[in-house]
């Protein structure tokens, strides 16, 4: 006897009467379906045509059936090599130097500016005993900066700016030396 729910027949339907044999099930693949489902791949292309497939050649294994075949092929090499031509920008570049002498406060400074083509710059402290403080930004601080005690020298390869504070403790301007080198290209 069908339910008596009118909510519950819309679902389902059920007898009390005795089922002999198993239920019908759909199959999952329809005979003519509306989209190609290709397995592995399901109904998109990915860029292979679906007329370009290549049929596998089945091998037996125990128990059945497993496609086999070469889906991979390898690229050709292309033998003949891409012609390069180097083109020199500059017949010859030019080393150059340059020194000068500045001052170094309390206040952050700007000690060397910044320069295409350096290769080496070097800095001394002339001061016996106070304290510099170098940085590559403004920002330069005690803290955050490289020291360069008096008398001490550092070299330092770049392009880009150096900055420099001296030690809060110091009353006088500090005195240090600077030495460029640098290139330049000539045609």
């Amino acid at each position: 006897m069908p339910s008596e729910s009118p909510r519950e027949s819309a679902y389902s339907t059920y007898s009390n009467a005795e089922v002999n044999t198993p239920p019908s099930y759909r199959t999952p693949i329809p005979d003519n379906p509306a989209v190609r489902y290709v397995p592995y791949r399901g109904s998109e292309q990915h860029g292979v045509p679906f007329g370009s497939d290549i049929p596998p050649a089945d091998e037996d294994v125990a128990g059945g059936k497993v496609a086999t075949g070469n889906f991979y092929e390898a690229p050709k090499e292309d033998v003949t090599p891409v012609p390069v031509r180097i083109v020199e920008e500059a017949t010859h570049e030019y080393s150059q130097w340059r020194a000068y002498q500045t001052f170094v406060t309390g206040t952050v400074s700007r000690v060397v500016p910044r320069k295409e083509g350096r290769q080496v710059v070097k800095i001394r402290n002339i001061s016996a005993s106070d304290r510099v403080w170098i940085g590559h930004d403004n920002g330069v601080t005690p803290i955050s900066g490289f020291p360069l005690n008096g008398g001490a020298d550092e070299e330092l390869t770049g392009e880009g700016e150096i900055w420099a504070v001296a030690d809060t403790a110091v009353v006088n301007p500090v005195q240090i030396a600077v030495l460029l080198q640098f290139s330049t290209a000539t045609r």
